[in-house]
């Protein structure tokens, strides 16, 4: 297992509620940023989708009955920008709200809708060749081990980097978390992009 740390810096009169929501963010970017390179490494040529029909294909036929029925679509906030351009033959939009969770979007692909994911263009930036997607079930795709345990570690008298805790009136919290990645079934996801003009 992978051991992760951060040292963050914190004013005195930080409540530390705001602080373990602060490190349970920086945590769960890190596991995005981590399975998205387990991802890349996994499938080191990603497939040309060209538009929604090679999205289609992967999820009918690449994916089949096997995975698809829980696939999703993970892209950034480019690739969002993409689907959100998307109509029918009848001009409506083809991105839409999911009926059940309306702050969750969902695509119309086909007779089916699939749940879109976004992840942000810092977590997740474009690849060489276009706009990211990733098509598929992940967690069928990988394991993530994870004790579901972050070690914190404070101290109001340490310093680090310039940084005195006690002359500052604040805090340096130390945070260790055990996690690692590893592809359980490569069959269940393609990773594939768009380019921007297509």
């Amino acid at each position: 297992k992978t051991l992760k740390e951060g040292v963050y810096r914190v004013d005195g009169s930080v409540p530390m509620d705001e602080v373990v929501e602060l490190i349970g963010d920086e945590a769960r970017v890190t596991d995005n940023v981590e399975i998205i390179s387990a991802i890349k490494a996994a499938k080191s040529s990603p497939v040309n989708f060209e538009d929604l029909d090679g999205i289609k294909e992967a999820l009918n036929v690449t994916l089949g009955q096997a995975f698809r029925p829980t696939s999703k679509i993970y892209t950034n906030d480019n690739g969002l920008q993409f689907l959100d351009t998307l109509i029918d033959g009848n001009n409506r939009p083809l991105l839409a709200p999911s009926p059940p969770e309306p702050m969750k979007m969902v695509l119309a692909v086909g007779p089916t809708t699939v749940p879109i994911v976004v992840l942000p263009n810092a977590d997740f930036p474009n690849l060489t060749q276009g706009i990211p997607f990733i098509v598929g079930d992940l967690n069928e795709g990988f394991v993530l081990w994870d004790r579901r345990q972050i070690t914190l570690v404070n101290s109001k008298t340490a310093s680090v980097e310039g940084y005195n805790a006690f002359e500052q009136g604040g805090m340096l919290i130390r945070a260790d978390e055990r996690a690692d990645y590893t592809v359980r079934d490569a069959n269940a996801f393609v990773l594939g992009y768009i380019a921007p003009n297509a």
